[in-house]
């Protein structure tokens, strides 16, 4: 082993080691095609059909919770009155787009976070501009579009339940989320002490710890500790705009409300399967 993979190997990075072993090993991924058996058991291997079989099977998936909960389909339309906008400045859009990483991965307008990223310090201006209208009428269509790949976990491979959907939305939108998220954060509603996913310096790690902290404290006192764990299925497909603006909307400024309810709400996918796409 040369004194690259040595310190390679001996650094407390996670990533960097993980991307040693699968340098060492080979990344045994293929770009094999796309085949699947469709609902009689027959092998597909046209990607025009393939990927309108894996939008037929996340649809189903995600219907089917939702037939579960016993709750209407129909969403109640949220309306919020506006009377004051903020300003987003040049300064919060350059340090949103310098903390980016340098993916190459795209939703459906193919522009990468790469190429975002690059070319920022020319269009800083016009993305502040762009982002402050949006703030102040809608989100644009196509940012409310997921471009899905279907992501094989394990087990036969032309098994569609062997895979999970990875949604690539667009690189401005994620832009945007970021900025969203900031003023969120800034409202103080997301102060939760328990909460240990999608905030700073938190972790599975934090939420683990804290745990066997709450654990050890209470057998000390000899006392018993029962631990009950679930995991909520297609999390963010069952969201319900209506009873999520009920439940948190007047913590929120007002046009804050209005822009998280407008990114909630009519959002659609497509599946990508190699160079084909399905119906919306």
């Amino acid at each position: 082993m040369n004194r690259r993979y040595q310190t390679n190997a001996e650094t407390p990075n996670q990533k960097m080691f993980w991307n040693l072993v699968k340098e060492i090993n080979g990344d045994k991924r293929t770009d094999d095609k796309f085949v699947i058996k469709d609902h009689t058991g027959i092998r597909i291997e046209d990607p025009d059909v393939t990927c309108e079989i894996a939008a037929d099977y996340f649809d189903s998936k995600v219907k089917g919770l939702i037939d579960k909960t016993g709750l209407s389909p129909v969403v109640i339309p949220v309306s919020t009155p506006v009377q004051a906008y903020p300003t987003i400045t040049e300064k919060m859009v350059e340090d949103i787009i310098k903390g980016v990483k340098k993916k190459k991965s795209y939703g459906v307008d193919e522009i990468p976070m790469n190429v975002v990223a690059d070319t920022g310090p020319f269009l800083y201006t016009a993305y502040t501009k762009l982002f402050n209208n949006i703030i102040r009428t809608n989100i644009p269509d196509l940012w409310k579009m997921a471009l899905i790949k279907p992501l094989h976990k394990s087990g036969p491979l032309d098994e569609m339940q062997n895979y999970r959907p990875i949604s690539n939305l667009c690189s401005l939108e994620k832009i945007f989320e970021k900025l969203i998220l900031k003023e969120i954060e800034t409202s103080g509603i997301s102060d939760g002490i328990h909460q240990h996913g999608y905030k700073a310096n938190r972790s599975t790690t934090t939420a683990m710890l804290t745990l066997q902290d709450y654990i050890a404290e209470h057998m000390d006192q000899g006392e018993s500790v029962a631990v009950y764990s679930l995991d909520l299925s297609a999390a963010f497909d069952m969201l319900r705009v209506d009873i999520f603006h009920d439940k948190i909307g007047n913590r929120l400024e007002p046009w804050l409300q209005k822009v998280i309810i407008d990114f909630l709400s009519e959002r659609r996918c497509i599946v990508s399967v190699e160079q084909s796409n399905s119906s919306i």
